[in-house]
């Protein structure tokens, strides 16, 4: 059994062989950050459950920024270095509460620094009034953030915080910095005013309490940065009190819009998030976390999304409350290609509606608290319509997303969905159906020279193999790809002007007999063409090869574990005359 001396040496040698092997490096980190930095749509997930299993790793994976609770580095440091394989780009912080601690540690086993740090606060540094502790959430104790408390061999509540941060925490190895929860800039209203930071046995004003916490977290902000650098991020809770903000790379704000910041409108907390964003240090970091709702409220959902959209360095985070933050719900429209727009967003005339234009899509969010009716150009459709309609009415504080209307000939299956993606697997456009009753919905209608044909082939012998003449080494021999159908190993074959086989690969293992669709463009605009593939039969796999047979590019289209037939088509949806976007069906 071990005693209390050799449990901290367990502990050290702990955290120091998981720093030798697996350290966070600072200059990874800012790399990490410029790089998110571009990207868009950004997401983060505050996920601070204290179970972590197999399919919460692959989930989380694909977040850009998560927050976890810091009990994970001694419960499950294979995980959260499992979630990094995954995704060498992603960060992620710690959560610790700044200014409480629970008093129900020793209920559970595996709350370690939790424990640990309980059992090195005196009494003398939790907050009071009155000789009896504070609490402001369930099954937690306010500690004294100030500097009027007593001291315990020289030290306070600040001066242990960030020792701890920096040496229990950051030490460790395992996270890119730390996100103080609950790092209020007032106190007045706890406790209904009830407050004695210097425990003198009387109540202390409103005005001095927020002035002594104010100081105090300043403090404890300072010296965080002064024994971790600046290489690593801290991100607060609660608070845009500018005095903090040069500390920090910015801030949650919890249940977007906030109801106490200015007035609670949504107007109130993008003030909010503009005064500080040239406060904080850099790189920067701003999540609006959208809680207190079900996974189905994609009204909701898309609300935060296009409200995140409209700003620089802004994550969203959607989840179902403050009370539980640990879920990993993931909707189509995060993988929306919304990078490039063409500038920044914008009011519509005199109304409450903001627009912001994506390369391939728009967003639209109604801010205010009435309806608004925005009518779409003839060119323009709301994302997934099938009919759609020209007048759109925005319920209030809500948003739509809107694309063009495509207009492609070429051959397509008739009332079926199909959508279009980059070489990366990102959505360019959400619904393309060519919808005409002349013909049965299992028909194909050919628009090619204007003309409408039905071709009268059943849909499980469509298109055995999509052939595509062209010029694929810019050498004045044109080409031919032929795929294979299911049931068949997905081979690839590559003829000559002359119909002669001048190449052959495989596009999926020999076991999966599921043929191959082929198409063939330039879809990353390099100059050169690309071979894309799909099953003829299976799951929604798309792997893109140069003519060499080398794969280049892979993701799924849709769900792993769907199986379907799938129509395939290439085709330049922005009209760049740079490269083309790959077009799926599945029926």
């Amino acid at each position: 059994m071990l005693n209390k001396k050799n449990i901290l040496i367990f502990k050290f040698l702990f955290i120091f062989s998981f720093v030798f092997f697996n350290s966070v490096e600072a200059s990874d980190i800012l790399n990490k950050a410029n790089k998110l930095s571009a990207k868009s749509p950004k997401l983060a997930n505050i996920f601070l459950s204290w179970d972590l299993n197999d399919e919460d790793v692959l989930n989380l994976s694909k977040w850009d920024l998560i927050i976890l609770d810091m009990e994970h580095q001694f419960n499950n440091p294979d995980k959260i270095k499992k979630i990094r394989e995954l995704n060498p780009d992603i960060i992620i912080l710690a959560y610790i509460s700044s200014q409480e601690i629970r008093n129900d540690v020793y209920l559970y086993d595996y709350l370690h620094l939790r424990k640990e740090i309980l059992e090195s606060i005196p009494d003398s540094w939790y907050l009071k009034f009155d000789n009896k502790k504070i609490s402001f959430w369930p099954e937690t104790w306010m500690l004294n953030s100030s500097n009027l408390g007593a001291t315990v061999d020289d030290k306070r509540w600040n001066d242990f915080l960030p020792e701890f941060v920096s040496s229990r925490i950051i030490a460790s190895g395992v996270w890119d910095g730390v996100f103080f929860d609950n790092f209020f800039d007032s106190i007045n209203w706890l406790n209904e005013g009830n407050i004695d930071l210097n425990n003198d046995g009387f109540k202390d004003s409103s005005i001095s309490v927020n002035s002594a916490w104010q100081e105090g977290n300043i403090k404890i902000l300072k010296k965080t940065r002064e024994l971790i650098g600046y290489d690593y991020i801290v991100l607060i809770n609660s608070s845009s009190f500018a005095p903090y903000q040069k500390y920090v790379n910015g801030r949650v704000f919890e249940d977007f819009p906030i109801s106490f910041e200015g007035d609670g409108s949504w107007q109130a907390n993008i003030n909010s998030y503009q005064s500080i964003y040239n406060l904080n240090t850099s790189p920067k970091f701003y999540i609006f976390n959208l809680t207190n709702n079900s996974f189905s409220d994609y009204e909701k959902m898309r609300y935060g999304l296009s409200t995140s959209l409209f700003f620089n360095d802004v994550y969203l985070s959607f989840d179902d409350s403050i009370e539980n933050h640990g879920q990993t719900w993931v909707y189509e429209e995060y993988n929306f290609d919304l990078s490039s727009f063409n500038k920044n967003a914008y009011q519509i005339g005199k109304t409450n509606i903001w627009r912001k234009d994506f390369r391939y899509f728009s967003s639209l969010v109604n801010i205010g608290s009435q309806e608004e009716l925005f009518e779409l150009t003839k060119d323009e459709k709301q994302i997934y319509d099938w009919y759609p309609e020209r007048n759109i009415k925005i319920k209030p504080f809500s948003s739509i997303i809107i694309e063009p209307i495509l207009k492609l000939d070429g051959t397509w299956l008739n009332k079926t969905r199909y959508q279009a993606f980059n070489y990366l697997g990102r959505i360019t456009h959400s619904n393309y159906v060519i919808n005409n009753n002349d013909f049965t919905e299992k028909a194909i209608i050919n628009y090619q020279e204007g003309r409408q044909e039905l071709l009268s082939a059943d849909l499980s012998e469509l298109s055995k193999f999509r052939e595509n003449k062209i010029d694929s080494n810019n050498n004045g021999f044109l080409e031919r790809v032929e795929g294979s159908v299911t049931g068949n190993k997905s081979l690839v074959k590559i003829f000559n002007q002359e119909n002669k086989l001048v190449g052959i690969f495989r596009a999926f293992p020999d076991q999966f007999k599921c043929g191959a669709k082929v198409s063939v463009g330039d879809i990353d605009g390099d100059g050169q063409a690309e071979i894309v593939t799909l099953p003829d039969w299976g799951g929604p796999h798309v792997r893109i090869f140069d003519f060499f047979g080398n794969l280049k590019y892979e993701f799924f289209a849709g769900d792993k574990k769907n199986r379907s037939f799938y129509d395939l088509n290439l085709r330049d949806i922005d009209f760049d005359g740079q490269k083309k976007e790959i077009l799926i069906a599945t029926y």
